[in-house]
Formats: C-alpha cells, sequence, structure tokens
C-alpha cells in the first residue's frame, strides 16, 4: 500500500470478480472510511485457460508534475509455456485526467517478478529478480541504461550522495552494490552475510 495525498493505493484482485477472473486491479482507498474505488485495470489476459492466471501489478509509484498527479507502476503478463514467468511492461497514468500516458510499454521478457524501485530526477530505476536493473525516463518510458547485479534476489534502493545503493534481502549470500544512477555502472559492490534488512532513510 502507499499512501499518495491523503489517498491509500494498492493493488490486488478485482472485488467484484469473486472467484471466476481475478485481475488485478488498483485501488484507491479512504483512510478514513474505507471506501474502494477502482482506478485502472491493467490489459491482462488469462493464459493456460486458468482465469486465475492473469498476472500481476507491483510496486506503485506517485510524483507531481506541474501540477499534475502521476501513478507509475510496472506489471508481468503470464505466458502460456510457463506461466512461473512473464513478459513485462510499464505504464504512467494520468490521476488528474484519468488516462495513461503510456501502457504497455516492454521492459524485460520471462522475469518472475519486480524487486524495487525508486524515483530520482525524472527517472525510476526499477530491479527484477532475474539479474537486471535499469534507469527509465519515468515520462517517456524510455530505458536509458539496463545491466545487471551477481545473484537474483530482492533488493532494496536508496539514493545516497547522486549514488543508487542497492541492499539484496534475502539469500544465504547477500550483496550491496553502489551504481552510478545516470549510466547503471557499478561503482563498488560488497558480499555480505545474507539475511539482509530492508534499507531504511530518515531525515
Amino acid at each position: 500500500m502507499t499512501l499518495f495525498k491523503d489517498q491509500i493505493y494498492t493493488s490486488y484482485f478485482n472485488i467484484n470478480d469473486g472467484d471466476t477472473a481475478k485481475v488485478p486491479t488498483i485501488y484507491s482507498i479512504d483512510p478514513k472510511t474505507g471506501r474502494h474505488d477502482s482506478i485502472t485495470q491493467p490489459a491482462l489476459t488469462s493464459v493456460q485457460g486458468e482465469k486465475r492466471r492473469y498476472g500481476q501489478v507491483r510496486d506503485l509509484r506517485f510524483f507531481s508534475k506541474k501540477g499534475t498527479d502521476y501513478m507509475f507502476f510496472p506489471y508481468l503478463q503470464r505466458q502460456p509455456s510457463d506461466s512461473t514467468y512473464g513478459d513485462s511492461f510499464l505504464a504512467l497514468y494520468d490521476l488528474q485526467n484519468e488516462l495513461y500516458v503510456y501502457d504497455s510499454i516492454p521492459l524485460w521478457g520471462r522475469c518472475r517478478t519486480f524487486a524495487s524501485n525508486i524515483i530520482y530526477d525524472n527517472r525510476i530505476a526499477i530491479a527484477n529478480v532475474d539479474k537486471h536493473i535499469f534507469g527509465i525516463d519515468i515520462l517517456s518510458g524510455e530505458i536509458i541504461w539496463d545491466t545487471g547485479y551477481i545473484d537474483a534476489g530482492v533488493f532494496s534502493l536508496l539514493i545516497v550522495d547522486d549514488i543508487l545503493i542497492m541492499g539484496q534481502i534475502f539469500g544465504a549470500v547477500s550483496y550491496m552494490y553502489g551504481k552510478d544512477p545516470e549510466t547503471g555502472r557499478t561503482l563498488w559492490q560488497t558480499e555480505n552475510g545474507g539475511g539482509a534488512e530492508t534499507l531504511q532513510a530518515y531525515e
């Protein structure tokens, strides 16, 4: 869940679909009343004849630009050949005008899930669990850079002193990286003992 301008935003299967469809849907929730309003639903289709296997929406991010509020999110479309994996896409939604700026920019094939993302300047960095991290122009969806890392896993991300810090948060052995957020180039990396904690920032 994410709080943005007094509303909670989250994604889960459509409330009204029961057990028949299970389509990932993004909702806004009034924290005072619990009222749910459907915002949008990515154009996902079922695979393998199983209505439950539509895909997933992960890691909603919100920002404002020139008086307009935006919601960015990556999503996966499951594939019939291997429903564990999916093709991944990017979407940017204009909350005021209730329309997509873009909604199906391809990011990466055969991705299991996304690990995390972070917005900085006009860009967003997105890590998936399959050894890739991307730097993307958030307003256009253009992929600026694509680089890898050593071991598949889930990462927590921070920007510190103009360095993108990636901290792996599960695995028998975990890694931490410092990367150039403009190019994705690795500046340094360290091996840790595993079981790392999610990165936190405090003012």
